[in-house]
C-alpha cells in the first residue's frame, strides 16, 4: 500500500480499537488478483442469513473507515449464511471470512508471505485465528480494497466513473468508485480494465457473445453484475 493509505487506515483503526468488541467465533474463490483470470462465480448468494444468538453476537464487533451497507452487501454476496456472520467462513478452495479473501490478496496486503505462511500482522498467525477475529478482517478487508482503489486508479479504470450505459439488462449503469472496486473485490482489477476496453471497443453494447471464450464472457457478465449492484452503494 501507498505510504499515505498506511498511515490513514492505521491512524484511523489505532482511534477505534479501544471500542472494538472482542468476538468468539466459508462462495466461489476469488479470482486471480492480477491477471483477473479467475474461477467460476456463483452470485446467486444461496444460503440463509444469519439470524438469532449469531446475528446478535456480531451486530457491532468492528470498525471500518468503509461504510457497514458497503460491507454488508459485500458480506451478502461471499459469505450469505455461513458461521458468526460471515466471519468463520471458509470455502472448498480456501478463501476465507466474511469477505472471502484468498491466499494472493492476503499476500499483497502483507497477511501471508510470498510462501504462503502468515506474518502475524494484526495478530494472525493461522487460519483459525483470522476466522476468529472479525476486527482483523475488517482491518484486512480495508486494506485489500485500498490496494484495489490504488491498481484502478494506475491501470485507469477509475477514469470510466460517471459513464452511463444500458448493460445486457437494459436497466441503466451508472459507473460508481463502489461499484467498480466491488467488481475488483469479486474478479480483480485486472478484469475490470479488461471489461471496460471490451465495452469501448463494442459501442458499450454489453454484448458478450463477442468475448473470445466462454471463460472471458463469463467474467465480463461478473463484472458487470457488480457494477449494477453496487451503483448506488456508498463506499
Amino acid at each position: 500500500l501507498p505510504s499515505a493509505t498506511k498511515v490513514k487506515l492505521a491512524t484511523y483503526f489505532n482511534q477505534t480499537a479501544k471500542e472494538t468488541a472482542k468476538t468468539q467465533p466459508a462462495r466461489p474463490p476469488m479470482r486471480n488478483l492480477l491477471s483477473g483470470d479467475g474461477g467460476k462465480d456463483d452470485l446467486s448468494g444461496a444460503g440463509a442469513k444469519p439470524t438469532g444468538q449469531t446475528e446478535q453476537t456480531t451486530r457491532n464487533p468492528t470498525q471500518s473507515p468503509i461504510d457497514k451497507d458497503y460491507r454488508d452487501a459485500i458480506a451478502d454476496q461471499e459469505s450469505r449464511g455461513q458461521p458468526n456472520n460471515g466471519y468463520g467462513a471458509r470455502n472448498s478452495q480456501g478463501y476465507l471470512g466474511r469477505y472471502q479473501l484468498g491466499e494472493p490478496g492476503l499476500i499483497d496486503i502483507g497477511m501471508k508471505s510470498e510462501g504462503g505462511k502468515w506474518t502475524g500482522k494484526y495478530g494472525i498467525k493461522n487460519e483459525q485465528d483470522f476466522l476468529k477475529n472479525p476486527q482483523a478482517q475488517e482491518r484486512a478487508f480495508a486494506d485489500f480494497m485500498a490496494n484495489n482503489e490504488q491498481n484502478l486508479r494506475k491501470n485507469g479504470s477509475l477514469d470510466s466513473i460517471g459513464k452511463t450505459f444500458p448493460g445486457k439488462r437494459k436497466e441503466g449503469i451508472l459507473i460508481s468508485k463502489g461499484s467498480l472496486l466491488a467488481a475488483a473485490h469479486r474478479r480483480g482489477h485486472g478484469a475490470v480494465k479488461q471489461y471496460l476496453e471490451f465495452q469501448k471497443e463494442n459501442g458499450w453494447s454489453s454484448d458478450f457473445s463477442k468475448a473470445k471464450n466462454d471463460k472471458e464472457r463469463e467474467k465480463f457478465e461478473n463484472v458487470e453484475t457488480r457494477l449494477r449492484l453496487f451503483q448506488n452503494k456508498r463506499y
